[in-house]
């Protein structure tokens, strides 16, 4: 990573006396290209927390609860629980009433697709008893629906960052 950035100020040098629409251009793809190179960690943290206590924690200490927007982010983030992973653990999806979003709602983090992304448990979101608008991570990577306020089965919080 340290190097794709060495080479990107070396060829940002090389463009600096070039129109400044051609560089800026090379900067945005440059940068484009720099996020897509970093892989996002995932964090599990073993706490007894309401969905929205766990948002906050992870928006204090982390950058949000985790987001998954494709298969490998699902594979990083099940890869990244720990041993004895029995499961749920929070995620960043949220019902609005009017459909699922992620709590990290900065569009310029998703590509094309990357918002849209789900691997619900069959069945699921059921919202049972009407009271079911977050979601949850199961140790086999697929998601349940829970109520906000739920604490039982001592689930994990699981928080995204980038290195």
């Amino acid at each position: 990573q340290f190097r794709v950035m060495r080479g990107i100020v070396l060829l940002l040098s090389l463009f600096s006396g070039e129109c400044p629409c051609v560089c800026a251009f090379f900067l945005s793809v440059c940068l484009y290209v720099l996020s897509s190179c970093l892989s996002r960690n995932f964090y599990f943290i073993n706490m007894g927390k309401t969905w929205t206590d766990a948002q906050t924690y992870c928006r204090n200490n982390y950058f949000d609860l985790a987001t998954i927007r494709d298969k490998d982010d699902l594979q990083n983030l099940v890869n990244s629980a720990p041993s004895g992973f029995f499961g749920p653990a929070w995620i960043g999806l949220f019902d609005d009433v009017n459909s699922w979003h992620w709590s990290l709602s900065d569009s310029s983090f998703y590509s094309t697709g990357e918002t849209s992304f789900r691997n619900w448990e069959s069945g699921e979101p059921d919202n049972l008893g009407g009271q079911e608008y977050c979601a949850a991570m199961t140790p086999g990577g697929t998601w349940d629906s829970y109520s906000w306020g739920e604490r039982g089965h001592r689930k994990l919080v699981s928080c995204g960052g980038v290195p």
